[in-house]
């Protein structure tokens, strides 16, 4: 069986003896064996991840393993006095985040299955006992080091941008005061960001688990399956009550914004045994489903029943209970589907039209009613209105609540079920070759005459809600 393949460059800075100690272990390992990459050992970070800190990463540290996606990580000095060189992650993508604070906890981590790096933690990995034991032959110690926020020095921050985080409003309800102690922990806890005291206490003594001190890209997960919990915390909560909050140049303060239910919870939600409940018991204890749904977004056939209880009223945080291929348990904070994130004239010729024709949800536009109403009667433009009202992109909860138009919308948004304003639209306009290499409709602007040529695609999507 092969093993995998040490990699020798020349790189500065010089190389920890741990460092060159764990490439001559990893050497002798059978590949695959310890995650799914091919090579490992120092080389320079491709200046193609980020041009205006390559030099500065290059520096002060090196990539010494790479996935098949492109993503990289990495030990980087910290610049912090004393501080051991933290271990970093670089995502294709441009997402980062640092997974340990040093090598050894790194070394542990992995060993674990905890780096949150899913090539190296993937179930199906089934070596990490000899690193476990290699860490315990070393007599490794994780040695004590403040957490690392890889976002703010990359930005060159030297301190946190975000506000002290305040005591949410809570209201919980009759539903909460039917939940077991854990379970109602988990509604206490979701909502709150990530430096919140009582949340970090909880994470780190009940769960034995790290609350992640920011977040880059949209999310990040924290598991602990002894307990029977997997949380998830965002800063892309899309929900008004949750705002981002910016740590620095790069990166955001998350909340604990949705939450895995496992049968390790040790206690039955709403009566229900999380591990033996069936449908026939939800139907007992819970009644009749609310409603049905689709297994994915991609399809409309609704075949999963589902429960939804609100328990914290003011906070919007709910408890779900799903029954496809047997029951599935959630708690999360309520939160909308992003149509459009970043807003193109795509957009803004929907939302025009869309005010005009009475799919916008006007309780959500009580603000900027005014301009609203310009907009419906074609003296403002749906790019004027999305500029004021809209700062975080448009929303499937945007729009009106009518049966089946939501899911549709994000079907025709993300190219879903056969649908595609993309497509509707390049067929109107013509194409061009859009800033990331796709073929874009070629249209400038949502003046009313545009709106006007792309009407007769939307109201093909859209006949029925009309």
């Amino acid at each position: 069986m092969s093993t995998y393949e040490i990699r020798q460059e020349a790189v500065k800075p010089t190389v920890p003896t741990l460092f060159i100690d764990l490439m001559t272990f990893i050497g002798t390992q059978p590949h695959g064996s310890l995650g799914w990459f091919d090579t490992f050992g120092p080389r320079e970070i491709p200046p193609q991840w980020e041009p205006a800190a390559a030099e500065r990463l290059n520096t002060h540290g090196f990539s010494f393993l790479e996935l098949a996606d492109g993503s990289m990580v990495v030990l980087l000095n910290t610049d912090v006095t004393g501080a051991p060189p933290a271990v970093v992650f670089l995502g294709s993508e441009g997402e980062h985040h640092t997974i340990g604070n040093s090598l050894e906890e790194f070394l542990v981590l992995w060993s674990k299955g905890e780096t949150d790096v899913y090539d190296l933690d993937d179930e199906e990995i089934e070596g990490r006992a000899s690193l476990a034991a290699w860490i315990k032959s070393r007599k490794i110690k994780t040695p004590k080091a403040a957490d690392f926020d890889f976002g703010a020095w990359l930005a060159g921050d030297t301190a946190s941008a975000a506000p002290a985080a305040e005591a949410a409003h809570r209201q919980p309800t009759a539903d909460y005061e039917k939940l077991g102690p854990h379970v109602r922990k988990l509604v206490d806890m979701m909502g709150r960001r990530a430096d919140d005291e009582a949340l970090i206490d909880w994470v780190t003594n009940t769960l034995g688990k790290k609350a992640p001190k920011h977040t880059s890209s949209d999310s990040v997960n924290v598991s602990a399956p002894k307990v029977g919990i997997e949380l998830v915390f965002s800063h892309n909560v899309r929900n008004e009550k949750y705002p981002p909050i910016s740590k620095s140049a790069r990166s955001f303060i998350p909340y604990l914004s949705y939450a895995w239910i496992r049968e390790k919870i040790g206690e039955p939600v709403f009566g229900i045994d999380v591990k033996k409940g069936t449908e026939a018991d939800v139907i007992k204890l819970l009644g009749d489903p609310d409603g049905y749904e689709p297994a994915f977004m991609s399809d409309n056939d609704p075949t999963v029943a589902y429960w939804h209880r609100v328990v914290d009223a003011a906070a919007d945080v709910v408890v779900e209970i799903e029954s496809d291929d047997g029951l599935g348990f959630v708690v999360r904070v309520m939160s909308s589907l992003a149509l459009q994130e970043y807003p193109v004239v795509s957009t803004h010729l929907f939302l025009g039209w869309a005010a005009t024709r009475g799919l916008l949800d006007e309780i959500r536009f009580a603000q900027h009613a005014d301009l609203l109403a310009k907009v419906k009667s074609r003296q403002a433009l749906g790019s004027d209105l999305l500029k004021a009202a809209l700062p975080r992109g448009l929303w499937d909860s945007h729009l009106i609540d009518k049966p089946g138009l939501r899911r549709t919308a994000y079907q025709w948004s993300h190219n879903m079920a056969g649908l595609w304003i993309t497509a509707d639209l390049i067929k109107i306009f013509g194409s061009h070759r859009g800033p990331f290499g796709h073929d874009d409709p070629t249209v400038d602007n949502d003046s009313w005459e545009n709106v006007d040529k792309a009407a007769p695609a939307f109201e093909k999507v859209f006949a029925q809600w009309l």
